[in-house]
């Protein structure tokens, strides 16, 4: 972290910020491989047109995080933010973790 100390962010605030950020992203994202997924369905597919082996499965999204590659970028960079400035590690890491857990499992 960067050593500036802000307010920390109530776990709740944390939860409710992440679940909108990843369902913006994803929820248009899902829509359109279920779309995909629907078209390419064998019953769904036109009796002349050659499709085999060409249907789409769609089992979900995976939205699990990847670490970021660039500076200003990682999740434990965005934990120490909404931390008020602690660092990684120090009190309230844990309770963080299974906030973003359990957003990324809802």
């Amino acid at each position: 972290g960067s050593g500036t100390r802000t307010r920390v962010m109530p776990l709740e605030m944390v939860r409710a910020a992440l679940f909108a950020a990843f369902a913006e992203v994803l929820t248009p994202l899902e829509a359109l491989a279920m779309e995909l997924a629907a078209s390419t369905r064998a019953d769904v597919v036109h009796e002349d047109e050659q499709h085999e082996g060409s249907e789409v499965l769609y089992t979900g999204i995976d939205a699990s995080m990847n670490p970021g590659l660039e500076d200003g970028y990682s999740v434990a960079e965005a934990m120490e933010v909404a931390l008020g400035g602690r660092s990684f590690g120090r009190g309230g890491t844990l309770a963080m973790s299974a906030t973003i857990t359990a957003v990324l499992k809802s």
